[in-house]
């Protein structure tokens, strides 16, 4: 299918220098550089507990990066809890001073509405390759809530979350999309997503 994504199953939040579309079937997400960091992500319109989840699974592209800051196309899970949100991540990315070495990481963090981020959990970076699939996957066991990271079905690490007890109970909420400060332009691609226990 090419044209226009199904809105209702998908909420958009992007900027003007972005275009997303479909493309045989897959999302494509083209960003101009510009001033401003953007996070254009589309997430789901749904969301489940934990024990509904289970995972989420999407084959992750990046293409024809050029600029001067971090670019990165990804697949996650959040959750809204008091004060601040909860996500897990897995992101092909690309710094501007390794522009010809994209790389594949996960990661668990948290945002305050401080404007601040931490980031408590992360994989080992893996170098992967421009314009090549990379099936990315996010797991999450009902019982201890210990999330684990996948690259083509390998595992790369597990964490349990500090705020587990509190994320048991939360609705969580797939997401697919973008990231960069501003001044990077690129394109990605992403396809086969699943929601594992829906």
């Amino acid at each position: 299918f090419d044209g226009r994504y199904n809105w209702n199953l998908w909420t958009l939040y992007i900027p003007a220098s972005s275009d997303v579309s479909q493309q045989n079937g897959a999302f494509k997400i083209t960003y101009t550089a510009g001033k401003d960091t953007t996070r254009p992500e589309v997430p789901s319109s749904q969301q489940w507990t934990v024990d509904k989840l289970k995972y989420v699974e999407a084959d992750l592209k990046l293409s024809k990066f050029s600029g001067s800051q971090h670019a990165d196309v990804h697949v996650q899970v959040w959750a809204n809890l008091i004060g601040y949100q909860w996500w897990a991540s897995c992101d092909v990315s690309v710094e501007p001073s390794r522009p010809n070495t994209p790389y594949y990481v996960c990661h668990e963090a948290r945002y305050y509405g401080s404007g601040t981020t931490s980031n408590s959990y992360s994989t080992q970076s893996i170098s992967v390759t421009y314009d090549s699939w990379h099936k990315s996957r996010i797991e999450i066991d009902p019982q201890t809530f210990k999330v684990s990271f996948y690259l083509g079905g390998v595992l790369l690490g597990a964490n349990i979350p500090a705020d587990a007890e509190l994320l048991k109970k939360t609705p969580l909420r797939p997401q697919i999309g973008i990231y960069t400060p501003g001044n990077a332009s690129f394109t990605s691609h992403i396809d086969n997503f699943i929601v594992g226990g829906r």
